[in-house]
């Protein structure tokens, strides 16, 4: 992307202290793209925590925009205008900043739908991979979009009511039921657990039933089933979606060694690195710091930079690097968040 979506607009808003309607449009066309991708545009607002019937309801989602705008743009202009460095990676902090809104969202008000579709997703890729399941439609990365079949030439597709008989007819199922927490985050052995017991569910269903499922559909008749048990969503808090809390570990144990960033920022700045690799270790570094990543492994926030793994760590190393410096020469310096 050459031309950026949202810089010159950002650029606007910084000069003019003014929320145009172009800035408010562009965000409202990118949170309904990702609310799209991720399944949640055909649900009910309530599961994200807003007071109306639909996503079409008028208020509903220029709702929903006006909290993106505050929390993914507004309240990070700080942190965003020190990244305003080229257009194609300013476009993507924005993107990522609206990712984050909506996971945090989930995560608060709905945690058992993203404990069923981790769950889900989860599955359905192990099933592609070790032969038992074949995509058959759609793309061929396994999300909400992929329709999978047991075999190759299905043509038939099960109404949700028929998977979900099929599934509650497995013990295995009831057990992967009772083990979900609706209540937030999983620990993960209690996750472990309950993939496994999803995963012998999943392939009794594909030795008995011969159709194609889209994993959108299948998604919707494991949590029909679970609220059905555990009931629905839970009240949004009135100071808003909580903070997670960094648990060290994996990469970042950086932020308990060395955890004022904007000192690390400023090294990173001020090397010799060429530019576009000061960008991607600023891309790295942010990744390391935003706690609403804490759930991610390395792996999973390199391929959310778009990034190899191996890169990704090269990164990683050059940034412990930095902050071991930092330590070794002011001693442990104070958190600040960004």
């Amino acid at each position: 992307m050459s031309k950026s979506t949202f810089a010159d607009l950002f650029d606007d808003l910084r000069a003019s202290g003014t929320l145009s309607e172009s800035l408010f449009a562009a965000v409202r066309k990118e949170v309904q793209k990702q609310m799209r991708g991720r399944g949640v545009w055909s649900n009910s607002p309530a599961l994200l925590g807003y007071p109306f019937s639909s996503w079409k309801e008028p208020g509903a989602l220029d709702a929903i925009v006006f909290d993106v705008l505050h929390e993914a743009v507004i309240a990070h202009q700080n942190s965003l205008a020190a990244r305003r460095q080229s257009a194609e990676y300013f476009d993507g902090l924005i993107a990522n900043n609206i990712r984050f809104f909506l996971d945090d969202r989930q995560r608060a008000v709905d945690p058992s739908g993203r404990n069923v579709h981790n769950c889900v997703v989860s599955v359905v890729k192990t099933g592609v991979t070790d032969g038992w399941l074949f995509v058959v439609g759609g793309p061929r990365g396994v999300g909400l979009k992929t329709t999978v079949a047991p075999a190759s030439d299905s043509s038939h597709e099960p109404t949700i009511d028929a998977i979900r008989c099929a599934l509650v007819s497995t013990p295995s199922f009831h057990d992967f039921v009772s083990l979900l927490d609706i209540n937030g985050k999983l620990e993960r052995k209690r996750l472990d657990a309950a993939i496994a017991a999803l995963t012998t569910s999943f392939r009794a269903l594909a030795a008995t039933t011969s159709g194609r499922i889209r994993v959108e559909t299948l998604f919707k008749a494991v949590k029909l089933e679970v609220r059905a048990v555990h009931g629905g969503v839970s009240p949004i808090p009135e100071e808003g979606v909580p903070d997670q809390i960094v648990d060290p570990g994996r990469g970042e144990e950086l932020v308990e060694t060395c955890s004022r960033i904007n000192a690390i920022e400023a090294a990173i700045r001020d090397s010799s690195a060429p530019a576009k690799t000061k960008e991607i270790r600023l891309a790295v570094l942010d990744s390391l710091t935003d706690p609403r990543l804490v759930d991610l492994s390395d792996a999973e926030r390199a391929s959310k930079l778009g990034l190899p793994r191996q890169r990704y760590s090269e990164h990683l190393k050059e940034i412990r690097g930095i902050a071991l410096e930092h330590v070794e020469s002011s001693g442990q310096i104070p958190r600040q968040r960004r």
